[in-house]
């Protein structure tokens, strides 16, 4: 039972390749899925939808207006983001896993510089599995820690 990404390389290309993992994203509150390739981040405190997935969904910041927020402040600076319900699905090794937590939106009012950011699979998810990072052989495995009978993703 493992969840598989890969290696690709960055938007800017400038950089070395970056390990990213795809997955679809339920966002209940819309009844819609996303088909979102998250940069996996050992750096980032939690879950972050970039703002192009969001606008590629036909969503704006008018969409989010009535969640809570959260300010983070990070090596990038001070940013707001919205909380937002979300499940998101993996599959690997034919079997379908499921993480349901809020992840963060970007305010677009203060997210300009970040508009070209991926969004982000960060620790509130990855410390829910043994991470394996392989570059030369090109290959991201999950395998979770603890699943449940129907493949939700479940804490220690």
């Amino acid at each position: 039972m493992v969840i598989r990404g890969a290696y690709r390389p960055t938007s800017d290309g400038l950089g070395p390749e970056a390990p990213f993992l795809h997955s679809l994203v339920l966002l209940p509150r819309f009844r819609q899925y996303l088909e979102v390739d998250f940069l996996v981040d050992t750096g980032a405190e939690s879950t972050t939808l970039g703002l192009r997935d969001i606008e590629n969904a036909g969503l704006d910041d008018d969409d989010f207006r009535q969640r809570p927020i959260r300010t983070l402040r990070g090596v990038g600076g001070e940013r707001n983001f919205y909380l937002e319900p979300a499940s998101m699905v993996f599959y690997g090794d034919g079997q379908r896993f499921t993480w349901a937590r809020r992840v963060r939106i970007p305010q677009q009012s203060n997210a300009v510089s970040a508009a070209d950011l991926p969004s982000i699979l960060g620790r509130d998810l990855l410390n829910l599995v043994d991470l394996r990072l392989n570059w030369p052989g090109g290959l991201i495995t999950l395998p979770p820690a603890n699943v449940d009978a129907t493949g939700h993703i479940l804490p220690p």
